[in-house]
């Protein structure tokens, strides 16, 4: 699995992926794959895991839920992922996906983080409101770097930075990229207001 982070401001969402794409033998498939989309309607879903899988999702999201609601993507992915238990890969290993889909509404942002961990036996949904910090961490990665995002003064001249979110971001998957064999220093980044 590879980094995936998402920080719901007040009004804004900004969300990071690095590029990677790892195999199951350990090999390097893809440099430059974007771990997230956003809607029309400004949802961001953002997908690590099995590759293949994240990129049907997408796929169905961006032709069928496009101009969904935040409410009506969260619903598709939970049926999605109930519907398909058991779900193998083509090495018949039971397919692991982390999944966070964020969005607005009146009075601030949210977001939803999903865990598949099939292999685990593990089903796992927390929600977030705004000023929260959601990340996604491959296995491989013995601290979070969460821990970053708390010593940050993200309110510059009285109002929330945009700018000083992006740097973090940035600063936070670097140091993650450093210390795992599954993320790297390609950065896509996006803010959705």
């Amino acid at each position: 699995m590879s980094y995936v982070n998402v920080f719901l401001g007040p009004d804004f969402v900004s969300v990071i992926s690095d590029g990677k794409v790892t195999a199951s033998d350990g090999s390097t498939e893809n440099d430059r794959f974007k771990k997230f989309i956003v809607t029309k309607s400004k949802v961001v879903v953002a997908a690590t895991g099995s590759h293949g899988l994240a990129l049907v999702l997408f796929d169905i999201i961006k032709k069928q839920h496009n101009e969904s609601t935040y409410d009506q993507i969260n619903d598709f992915i939970l049926k999605t992922f109930q519907e398909n238990k058991g779900l193998k890969n083509v090495e018949n290993n039971l397919i692991d996906m982390q999944i966070i889909a964020a969005g607005f509404e009146p009075g601030g942002t949210l977001a939803t983080a999903y865990q598949f961990l099939q292999s685990e036996d593990i089903f796992n949904k927390v929600n977030y409101n705004s000023n929260a910090v959601v990340s996604m961490n491959p296995p491989d990665l013995e601290s979070t770097f969460d821990y970053l995002y708390q010593d940050v003064n993200y309110i510059v001249n009285g109002k929330f930075s945009v700018n000083m979110v992006k740097k973090r971001q940035r600063l936070v998957l670097s140091k993650v990229a450093n210390n795992s064999d599954s993320v790297n220093t390609t950065v896509f980044q996006e803010v959705i207001r």
